[in-house]
């Protein structure tokens, strides 16, 4: 899972290294220490003497202390997947049962193969193992993303983000199907040559549209009831008939 979601750098205890280094990995040893450290109160800070008891209230309370005997560490997992990756190799499952069967098979190489949902079809691969170029990341936002591919040949870009119905895809400008790779990571095939790439966020309009006419009818049904109200309330009162022989009454 580390791999695929592209989880490079974990916060934990320095002694859980030789732990994370023996759990199986399809490459040993992918876990190294970056740095170790303490967690110690921030400068100005003192703690109460009453015994059993902290003036620390949360974690806003600490901060870092670079140590090479420190408890905690920050640690890479050297084998997680790029965020971006071209491939020119793919494999499109009939379906997302064989897919996720697909994702954990030690048969599978996430690193040479990238898996294509059927529901978003993708030519087959011309060139399967050839070096499929290279992408970059050249502009960020969490609604857009933009890339810089140089596909040598036919290539899958996989971009290690999860993808939803609202992610819609652009190369060189152009509209472009938006895969679904990897089970739940977006992606978009390139022909050889340079490209563009934009993935943007454009949620649909229908419900707002649905939320604003519910708004509408909602102000339109107050004022009919407050001019019906208002209505019954200013009409004259007419007075009952009298009968004969009756003693009219004071309202």
């Amino acid at each position: 899972m580390w791999t695929l979601t592209n989880t490079r750098y974990i916060l934990a205890a320095a002694s859980v290294l030789p732990a994370l280094n023996a759990i199986g990995d399809p490459q040993p040893h992918s876990f190294r220490l970056v740095e170790r450290f303490n967690l110690v109160p921030k400068p100005g800070f003192t703690f109460t003497p009453t015994p059993g008891l902290t003036s620390v209230a949360d974690a806003g309370d600490l901060t870092t202390q670079s140590s090479d005997t420190g408890n905690c560490a920050l640690i890479e997992y050297t084998s997680a997947l790029p965020r971006a990756k071209l491939y020119s190799q793919w494999l499109t499952p009939p379906n997302d049962l064989l897919a996720l069967q697909a994702l954990t098979s030690p048969q599978w190489d996430p690193a040479q193969a990238v898996l294509i949902s059927s529901n978003t079809p993708v030519p087959p691969p011309t060139a399967p193992g050839a070096d499929p170029g290279n992408v970059t990341i050249t502009s960020y936002a969490p609604k857009e993303v933009r890339l810089k591919a140089a596909a040598k040949t036919p290539a899958v870009l996989l971009y290690n983000d999860r993808t939803a119905d609202d992610w819609r895809a652009w190369v060189d400008g152009k509209p472009a199907p938006l895969l679904r790779c990897n089970y739940i990571m977006r992606g978009v095939f390139l022909p050889v040559g340079e490209h563009t790439v934009e993935f943007r966020f454009q949620p649909t309009v229908v419900p707002l549209y649905v939320t604003l006419l519910a708004f509408v009818v909602g102000i339109l049904l107050a004022a009919w009831l407050i001019w019906t109200r208002f209505t019954a309330n200013s009409a004259p009162k007419t007075a009952a008939p009298i009968g004969r022989g009756e003693t009219p009454v004071e309202p």
